[in-house]
């Protein structure tokens, strides 16, 4: 849902400080809240009247803190309202009674239609909250959701210490049914041996196996390569490949997998055994499933580099050849230009000199460019090892699937060339290469055409990996038929759409039709102009006369100002706007998130 619009919803109080733009969007008093406020109270009850009023609107919770007030709203308030106020104020100051705050509440939920929750109301929030706590990743984003909900409906935010056992129960119930879902999935075999392995230690060089799972790719290189794919043995040996907790989003495995990843293993061990399983097993899925896509970017890197050379290799040959024939046509032209010579000799020695001058015609560059991929044969079977184990799977007529299997077959039975009756299908600009007299160079170029065409099929979807996260089936990554149907509602609800299709195109041909009669004004003040082939033709921009005062302004600004680092004026401006609150649709917890 959108963060920018729900920025202050929840909120129990105000912030110490308030820019001008916060005030004039979500603090700001309209002329029929001013003659509301002034019809109503008395002169000296209407500043804190109208300061509860818009932070009701803004939060959809009551003012209860009794801390200092803003500066920026206090003189707002006063500006509208036409009224003296006080640069430091709180509540306490403008309400000696607390029964006045009270009955000023109550007026202030009746002018703006605000009800208080009643037992349907936590009856439809429970099967919300218990819906949204398969997709929450943390109780407090689950909480902040629950908030907005209550605001859309125009119901008064409760007690936070209500709503957040609440909270937390629902997401207690999530969690058993995580732990049963794996218990369910994982045998206890896996589980043991998994939580035993990882604290033990990698190889000689000290470090704990958790620590160098989580180690991050370093650069394209085939050391890299190896060593990402050792870590997928290792996962798949565990069996993290054969855990089905599709069920569970994507997002959610994400956020226990990222607690493993910021904790040091002998923290892991201290955990909750509850706690524990849950996060180490959604920690070695999704290290899978990204190890298994940084394998597949390095393979398609290296299958660049590879066409890359070959590329570059066909362009010198081509090149050298052009060199090599005109040499040919000088000497061909001083034997025809010899008269010492008889007819015949120079015949004899221009056939000598044509010898090497093959009789097919010229193959265009493309051709020759797959001739000498074809002859890096070494690389690319190299490559072609690590990828057979990740278990390619796709289409059933994908072609470059065929090819693999074909491949892995005779590589497996130690054959170097490719028979001559086998069928597998080919695409046109390999297919003379593939059907050469050459059966060993053929073989080459199935080889190469299955490397190129896996790379291909990975991009257009026909071809996919069940443990990748970019890679997988297209049903995969998006939400099951019977889930959306379901649920279409509440999905509705978070991306602020209407339940069917005619609101949402009214308002695009509103915008349409503004659009068009914005265009029509612009043709009669010959701003634009349709041309004979039916496309807008701007007129000429004419230069604005040099005005020097910009400038100047701009210079005694940057000397004012100094030199000043870029990270030092983006933390000023979040001091002035508070961004990062609303990027996290929650305050920092500290300086180092906050960083």
């Amino acid at each position: 849902m959108p963060g920018l619009e729900f920025r202050y919803v929840g909120h129990d109080r105000l912030p110490a400080r308030l820019s001008e733009f916060d005030v004039e969007r979500y603090f700001a008093l309209t002329d029929s809240d001013v003659a509301a406020v002034n019809e109503r109270f008395r002169r000296d009850h209407r500043a804190g009247v109208a300061i509860q009023l818009v932070f009701l609107r803004a939060s959809g919770h009551t003012l209860d803190h009794v801390g200092t007030l803003p500066r920026q709203l206090l003189r707002y308030v006063g500006e509208r309202l036409s009224l003296p106020t006080p640069t430091i104020a709180s509540l306490r100051t403008l309400y000696q009674r607390y029964k006045t705050l009270y009955e000023h509440q109550l007026w202030i939920c009746e002018y703006l239609g605000i009800t208080s929750i009643g037992p349907s109301h936590w009856a439809e929030l429970k099967a919300r909250m218990r819906q949204d706590a398969t997709e929450s990743l943390t109780v407090d984003e689950l909480l902040q959701h629950a908030h907005c909900w209550l605001y859309e409906r125009r119901i008064l935010i409760s007690a936070e210490r209500k709503l957040r056992d609440l909270g937390r129960a629902i997401w207690s119930d999530v969690e058993r049914g995580l732990l049963a879902r794996i218990e369910a999935t994982v045998t206890e075999t896996q589980l043991m041996h998994a939580d035993a392995v990882l604290s033990a230690q990698h190889g000689t060089s000290g470090t704990r196996v958790l620590e160098w799972l989580k180690m991050p790719p370093a650069r394209h290189s085939t050391t890299t390569l190896t060593e990402t794919l050792e870590k997928v043995r290792f996962l798949k040996e565990l069996g993290a490949h054969t855990w089905e907790l599709d069920a569970v989003s994507i997002a959610k495995q994400h956020a226990y997998a990222q607690r493993i990843q910021a904790r040091r293993p002998a923290k892991v061990r201290e955990l909750k055994e509850s706690t524990r399983t849950i996060e180490l097993i959604f920690f070695l899925r999704i290290t899978l499933l990204e190890l298994t896509d940084a394998l597949l970017y390095q393979a398609g890197r290296r299958v660049s580099d590879l066409v890359r050379q070959a590329y570059d290799g066909t362009t010198v040959r081509q090149a050298r050849s052009a060199i090599e024939y005109r040499q040919q046509l000088v000497a061909i032209k001083a034997l025809v230009q010899d008269s010492k010579r008889t007819a015949q000799e120079r015949l004899d020695d221009i056939g000598k000199l044509l010898e090497d001058l093959e009789d097919r015609p010229q193959a265009s560059h493309a051709a020759s460019v797959r001739e000498t991929l074809t002859d890096d044969h070494h690389r690319i079977r190299n490559l072609l090892g690590p990828l057979r184990e990740l278990g390619f799977v796709g289409r059933e007529a994908e072609p470059s699937l065929r090819q693999l299997e074909l491949i892995g077959t005779l590589h497996d039975s130690g054959t170097t060339e490719l028979p001559p009756d086998c069928d597998v299908p080919v695409s046109a600009a390999w297919r003379d290469l593939v059907l050469g007299d050459d059966r060993t160079r053929a073989f080459r170029a199935l080889e190469a055409s299955a490397i190129t065409g896996l790379r291909k099929g990975l991009r257009r979807g026909s071809v996919w990996i069940n443990h990748s996260l970019s890679f997988r089936e297209r049903d995969q990554l998006l939400i099951p038929p019977a889930q959306r149907e379901n649920e279409r509602d509440r999905y509705l609800s978070s991306l602020g759409l209407p339940g069917t299709a005619e609101p949402f195109l009214e308002r695009l041909t509103e915008h349409l039709k503004a659009g068009l009669a914005a265009l029509e004004e612009a043709r009669e003040a010959d701003r634009v102009a349709i041309g004979t082939d039916g496309a807008l033709h701007l007129s000429a921009i004419e230069a604005l006369p040099t005005d020097g005062i910009p400038k100047r302004t701009r210079d005694l600004i940057f000397r004012e100002i100094g030199t000043a680092q870029f990270s030092d004026m983006i933390m000023e401006m979040d001091a002035h706007t508070g961004f990062s609150e609303v990027l996290r649709s929650r305050k920092a917890h500290d300086a180092n998130e906050l960083v």
